[in-house]
């Protein structure tokens, strides 16, 4: 199911997260997999793609830019209480505006998932942060910045962040292969 369907503005002008937002939703009544066309998707808020068996990926070069201060710009986070089993992000280039704190990957309560092929550009925060997960992949994260020349992009405070939660406890058996970290 494509954001496009929705509304998304692929031109990265307009403000692509109540698009994105409403695709999500119906790609998870569905059943169907979430995709981002090639393009750039403006965020005024962070993206959500925290609900069991979500799956999105990208097809081409995908990048969401955050339109906001602070936070994540993306995140597979099931909340305080709940876990999210069997989802995967694939194929995205998540890129901050450089505000304090701001980190590009958040991920909290998962088990069984797969994330691949995920960029972080821009952020001053962690670039990854991965909390309380169980039995996941990682493939091919990066962390960069600067390597197109422009000294205005932020560096990441913390590349990977691996940690608990208190409700859930640690990270265990998920496995990171071939990923490159190379600011924070």
């Amino acid at each position: 199911l494509s954001v496009l369907e929705f509304g998304a503005d692929p031109s990265g002008r307009a403000d692509s997260q109540p698009a994105i937002a409403a695709a999500r939703d119906a790609a998870l009544k569905a059943g169907r997999i979430l995709v981002f066309p090639e393009g750039e998707y403006k965020v005024g808020r962070p993206v959500a793609f925290g609900f069991p068996r979500m799956h999105a990926r990208g097809e081409g070069r995908v990048v969401i830019q955050a339109a906001f201060d602070g936070s994540y710009v993306a995140s597979v986070d099931g909340g305080a209480d709940n876990i999210i089993y069997q989802s995967s992000l694939a194929n995205l280039t998540l890129r901050g505006n450089g505000s304090p704190g701001q980190g590009g990957l958040y991920v909290r309560n998962a088990v069984h998932g797969h994330r691949s092929d995920i960029r972080v550009r821009n952020v001053a925060g962690r670039a990854f942060c991965v909390e309380s997960d169980v039995f996941s992949v990682y493939e091919r994260l990066v962390s960069d910045a600067q390597n197109d020349g422009d000294e205005r992009e932020h560096k990441p405070s913390v590349d990977l962040y691996v940690g608990s939660t208190k409700a859930f406890g640690s990270t265990t058996a998920c496995t990171f292969r071939d990923c490159i970290f190379e600011e924070g």
